[in-house]
């Protein structure tokens, strides 16, 4: 009975064997076939690096201009809170529309979401936006300005989506994790951005500015 029992029980462990490793073989194809699927769309070595020093460059100038651009316009034309708030609500809903209206008409018109020379696009609004702030004299033209932010606010998301298409899928929340850090550095400069305003104030109000549009112009760079 042992003689026959054995053949047996190894017949039946080979085709254990047998059913693992063809379990083995579907789960990695699986793997593969979804790494396919969200596979890398830019293979750019420094892509992930040169996109992340672009978007910590703009995050600077963002929080940045939120820091000091009520005490600049106090200053420079004197605002009162209605003004300040008027403008606030404007900029709001020129974003809002940016980000979440602008994307699908552009893929209405050009049939995809143009990623990198939109993201492009932004940066260069954004160096002109703080630029020519510093030359507008009056509140309409304050006003008026906001508008161009509408094509600057695609900066955020794009460059999200960039990264993501640049890494494979077991890697996203790695990097995006790491790229979710970069605001939280921004943010620790809000300190030194500050100082600079109150030592410059005094020697030329727009100094800070034309930081924020130099260093806006090199991620665009």
């Amino acid at each position: 009975d042992r003689n026959v029992d054995n053949p047996l029980q190894k017949n039946q462990k080979e085709q254990e064997r047998e059913r693992e490793e063809s379990n083995d073989k579907e789960a990695s194809t699986q793997v593969s076939t979804t790494d396919q699927q969200i596979s890398p769309t830019y293979h750019t070595p420094f892509i992930i690096p040169l996109l992340s020093m672009a978007f910590l460059f703009f995050f600077i100038t963002y929080q940045g201009n939120n820091e000091i651009f009520i005490l600049y316009l106090n200053h420079k034309f004197n605002w009162n809170p209605a003004l300040i708030g008027g403008y606030e609500a404007l900029e709001s809903f020129v974003t809002t529309f940016g980000m979440l209206v602008l994307p699908f008409v552009m893929k209405k018109v050009t049939g995809k979401f143009v990623n990198t020379h939109w993201l492009l696009i932004g940066y260069m609004i954004r160096s002109l936006h703080f630029y020519l702030f510093t030359t507008m004299t009056s509140t309409k033209g304050i006003y008026c300005l906001v508008t161009l932010l509408m094509l600057a606010a695609c900066i955020v998301p794009r460059s999200r989506t960039l990264v993501s298409n640049s890494v494979a899928g077991h890697m996203q929340a790695k990097i995006m994790s790491g790229f979710t850090a970069i605001q939280s550095t921004g943010t620790f400069m809000i300190p030194i951005v500050s100082l600079g305003y109150s030592y410059t104030v005094y020697i030329d109000i727009n100094i800070m500015y034309y930081v924020f549009s130099v260093l806006c112009a090199c991620s665009a760079g």
